[in-house]
């Protein structure tokens, strides 16, 4: 818990030194994932009033928003093995089911993905060519 006693995130050595709180804000932030260099960390926030999908540069905090709709929330972002995508699930029970959203990184458009209902977090899969 952050100093405001509401979820943050933070990180810490491998050693358990050096934590430091890398979100400090009053809002709820939660469900972090680490992007693939190492460099961001996508979370979900509260910090526009719904569900919201923002990155943190690890050196240095500067904070990108990611995806944010006033009237659906923005949940369980996960990197593409390469970096380049982050996918998403985007969803408002009082009026649509959660759907799949991506985007691309850093500076994407999110668009949906098919009009299924997504009822898990989403994953890559890394295929082989042939």
């Amino acid at each position: 818990m952050g100093e405001e006693n509401n979820a943050d995130i933070f990180v810490i050595n491998a050693d358990g030194s050096g934590m430091f709180n890398l979100t400090r804000h009053p809002a709820e932030d939660i469900q972090p994932a680490w992007s693939p260099d190492g460099r961001y960390i996508t979370f979900v926030s509260t910090r526009e009033g719904q569900w919201g999908i923002y990155a943190v540069e690890v050196e240095g905090g500067a904070l990108l928003p990611v995806f944010y709709n006033p009237d659906a929330g923005a949940y369980l972002p996960t990197w593409s093995p390469d970096g380049s995508q982050i996918a998403f699930v985007v969803g408002n029970s009082g009026i649509w089911k959660e759907q799949l959203f991506i985007t691309d990184w850093p500076a994407g458009s999110p668009r949906q993905l098919g009009k299924e209902y997504i009822g898990d977090r989403p994953a890559w899969v890394l295929m082989p060519s042939h």
